[in-house]
């Protein structure tokens, strides 16, 4: 990894609430009218990627490797949310980012995300591997 990336580094992620971030049934039909615990998962994802990318050497590349998630509070369509990741730790290869998520003052979600950092090549052999199984 490049320096820089160091605890407590911060980033955010700003959206509003749309339809397709309500839960739904596999037939596709709305469960709840409010943003979801799978999409609240999803930002999670994005927000903790777009942190540690910039530091990503060129051989380097970062999978998801562990996620903690509590879903606190609704969050009504159409509402403003911000989710916050802080660097919290760096060990070894294991990037550990907490992250927070807001409707306007309110915390409505909360957890932590482990990305492990390996190299391309031994990342792309293991992705032809699991292809071939």
């Amino acid at each position: 990894m490049r320096k820089g990336l160091e605890v407590g580094k911060k980033h955010e992620l700003d959206f509003k609430v749309t339809s397709e971030m309500r839960p739904a049934r596999r037939d596709g039909s709305v469960v709840h009218p409010v943003y979801s615990t799978w999409s609240m998962v999803h930002h999670f994802e994005i927000v903790c990627r777009e942190l540690l990318e910039p530091y990503l050497e060129e051989q380097e590349e970062a999978v998801g490797h562990e996620l903690e998630v509590r879903h606190l509070a609704p969050a009504p369509l159409g509402a403003s949310v911000r989710v916050q990741a802080v660097l919290e730790e760096i060990r070894h290869n294991r990037v550990l980012t907490a992250v927070e998520v807001f409707c306007g003052k309110r915390r409505i979600g909360e957890g932590r995300l482990v990305q492990v950092v390996l190299p391309k090549e031994k990342l792309q052999k293991r992705f032809r591997e699991a292809s071939e199984t």
